[in-house]
């Protein structure tokens, strides 16, 4: 792996196109791994203090939380390259996609909300207050529902998405 041995956060596998994006947080890089060749097929810098990674194979894209910069990225996978960023989100960890409404969901760990994001225009559209903080934001493709873990209120939501 590239850069400095210092910590990794969430990774993603594009399993369509044999990618493995990951968030190497205090080297503030997006690495993207070839699980075919075996080789880095990336090394993206200007991603400051990265945490959360998730590829979207169907838009191609993958989104990154660059929690030093209050933002979230969109980065086009054809290319590599950060084509957007949205913001401002407190600080933006986890992220899901709900594909029926291609809408990106970043949870605010420190802002108590999930920031809702247009994936068409990368644009941030709301921000969903959750009553607590944050724990992790996943899309349940069986329901069609993104789902929120949240501290201190000792519950799951379901946001509409």
């Amino acid at each position: 792996m590239p850069g400095p041995a210092v910590r990794f956060d969430y990774q993603s596998l594009d399993e369509e196109h044999g990618r493995l994006y990951i968030a190497h947080m205090n080297a503030d890089q997006l690495v993207v791994f070839d699980t075919q060749k075996h080789q880095v097929a990336g090394n993206l810098d200007g991603f400051k203090r990265v945490h959360g990674v998730l590829a979207v194979p169907e838009i191609g894209r993958a989104y990154a939380s660059i929690t030093g910069e209050h933002q979230a990225a969109a980065v086009d996978m054809a290319t590599l390259k950060m084509i957007a960023t949205s913001g401002s989100v407190t600080y933006p960890d986890g992220i899901a996609y709900s594909p029926a409404t291609k809408r990106v969901f970043v949870f605010d760990e420190h802002g108590g909300v999930d920031a809702v994001i247009d994936a068409g225009s990368n644009k941030l559209l709301t921000n969903i207050s959750l009553g607590g903080g944050p724990g992790n934001t996943v899309y349940d493709s069986g329901s069609g529902n993104i789902f929120v873990a949240v501290h201190g209120g000792g519950l799951t939501l379901s946001l509409p998405v």
